[in-house]
């Protein structure tokens, strides 16, 4: 949330519940006043808080303009990085061949720190084919996935050119990889996107969701936030050289052929780049339903695929994108 906001009933999900339902409404009616014209109040989602199984209700708003749901993502403290129990964790679900595979993947993450979040919607979904169709012009030379066959809507593929300038029109920006995670964690520890257990059964319905035009289906694969689709690769900004880090990416890939495919459903997994095209490598992947498009861009001699899909946040009451230069001529933006 911008500087001098004036509510500290978000600042925590602790303050959140301690309001009555009039404040709450309150509250939602003063946030909307800040928000662009082309806001709207929506339904509250109805979460349940883990530890004391109390119903919370997140609120919710719509992007009238941009056809875009967002949920407010309330305040808190997040131990970011990777811990050594964590690592050990997903350890024990490999072969001793497997873990010596997957552990470049991990073995890079730094041991937890404490950070503060500040309080930020964050929209629902990723972004969505047609809102991308109707706003930016599109290339007609790159190579998108044909969900045709599919239920939509479905999330769009995008270069990192036409990425940028959809931010740029809407005043979205990309979620810090703080941000990301937090999210993820649902103000716990997750290990995975969904709990601390490998998720079982069918995911193509809940944690790795690609086509969102089932109410009752996006509901399943909503987490505490009212947040679904993080099972998708997203570009995250970080602080630094290059400011950005993959996270999530378990979709593309699903039905998993190995652990280093199960192990992006990680809350935790933080690839840069550069390691994502050397582990991966730039071809396209297609299971079953989901299909992940590369387009690759050299950096110092590196092949660095391109997975295009983003997600959205918005800073608070200034609702300014983050841009960094040079970002279009290097790195993914999904």
């Amino acid at each position: 949330m911008a500087a001098g906001h004036q509510f500290p009933e978000i600042e925590s999900l602790t303050a959140w519940v301690a309001q009555d339902l009039k404040r709450q409404e309150s509250i939602c009616e003063e946030i909307l006043e800040k928000l662009p014209d082309r806001f709207q109040r929506a339904g509250s989602f109805h979460a349940i808080e883990h530890r004391t199984q109390s119903k919370v209700n997140i609120p919710c708003f719509y992007d009238e303009e941009y056809e875009t749901p967002l949920s407010l993502v309330f305040g808190g403290v997040l131990d970011y990085g990777m811990s050594d129990a964590h690592k050990k964790a997903i350890q024990a679900l490999c072969s001793p061949d497997e873990w010596h595979m997957l552990k470049t993947l991990v073995e890079d993450r730094a041991s937890p720190e404490e950070k503060a979040v500040r309080p930020f919607l964050m929209s629902r979904f990723p972004l969505f084919e047609w809102v991308a169709e109707e706003n930016i012009d599109l290339s007609g030379d790159l190579e998108r996935p044909d969900f045709s066959t599919e239920e939509g809507p479905y999330p769009i593929y995008l270069s990192t050119s036409e990425a940028e300038k959809f931010l740029s029109k809407s005043g979205y920006r990309l979620p810090w990889d703080h941000e990301w995670e937090y999210v993820a964690k649902e103000l716990r520890s997750n290990i995975f996107i969904g709990g601390d257990k490998l998720p079982r059964g069918d995911l193509s319905k809940n944690v790795c969701l690609t086509s969102f035009g089932s109410a009752s289906k996006n509901k399943k694969a909503s987490n505490f936030f009212g947040i679904a689709g993080l099972g998708l690769a997203a570009m995250t900004k970080v602080e630094g050289r290059n400011g950005v880090m993959v996270r999530g990416g378990a979709s593309g890939f699903y039905p998993f052929q190995g652990p280093a495919q199960w192990a992006m459903l990680s809350t935790e997994l933080q690839i840069p780049p550069a390691k994502y095209a050397r582990f991966f490598g730039g071809h396209p992947v297609v299971h079953g339903y989901s299909e992940l498009s590369w387009k690759a861009a050299d950096c110092r001699g590196q092949r660095i695929p391109r997975p295009s899909r983003f997600r959205m946040a918005c800073e608070w009451f200034a609702f300014a994108h983050v841009q960094d230069e040079g970002l279009d001529k290097v790195f993914p933006l999904l």
